[in-house]
């Protein structure tokens, strides 16, 4: 198993919004957006730890964006509140062959 680990700053992304506003669909899906939106002034630092999470997932599957779109890893949230990380496209691929290559053993 290896682990991937990213900080993104949120300033960054502050500007990115008020710059580009139309590029966060397409960065995200639409639950991360309303999961964002929820956050009223401080939406562009849920944006920031979503894309963290994002990078983190493509660290710890050694491959970081490299052929993949944007929305490959998302998060979802449970009844509860908790954050599931789904994979697809590249992502899914590259993690279902750890997967095999680790005998069965990764995570989903």
């Amino acid at each position: 198993m290896r682990v991937g680990i990213d900080l993104a700053k949120t300033k960054r992304w502050e500007a990115l919004v008020k710059k580009h506003p139309q590029r966060v669909g397409t960065i995200f899906t639409e639950e991360e957006l309303a999961h964002c939106r929820k956050k009223g002034l401080h939406a562009h630092e849920s944006m920031a730890a979503l894309w963290a999470v994002r990078e983190a997932a493509g660290k710890a599957l050694g491959i970081g964006f490299f052929r993949s779109g944007w929305q490959d890893a998302y998060v979802s949230w449970s009844e509860y509140g908790a954050p599931i990380l789904h994979l697809k496209g590249n992502f899914k691929k590259r993690a279902d062959e750890r997967e095999r290559w680790a005998g069965g053993a990764g995570c989903r």
